[in-house]
């Protein structure tokens, strides 16, 4: 789900995803996603994409009580995060 975007002046970019927060139960995730300057979200309820360019708000209000209970992803050492 890596598309590339293009940017004002014509350049092809790729988003990236900055981090990842997940509930204890693994059933939502919300990546951070960044675009040059811009800052968006992306949240997965189970494997389906429920909201793609989210606002901070937007997640909220689709995790509600989720929300506190989100923990960071760890990273295992060598993984692809789409960032090379």
């Amino acid at each position: 789900m890596n598309a590339a975007l293009t940017c004002g002046y014509g350049a092809i970019m790729d988003p990236i995803v900055q981090g990842s927060l997940q509930t204890p139960d693994g059933y939502w995730t919300v990546e951070v996603i960044r675009y040059g300057r811009a800052r968006w979200y992306r949240v997965t309820h189970a494997t389906t994409v429920v909201e793609e360019r989210a606002s901070l708000g937007t997640v909220q209000r689709i995790l509600g009580d989720a929300m506190a209970t989100l923990e960071p992803v760890q990273e295992e050492p060598g993984a692809d995060n789409g960032t090379a």
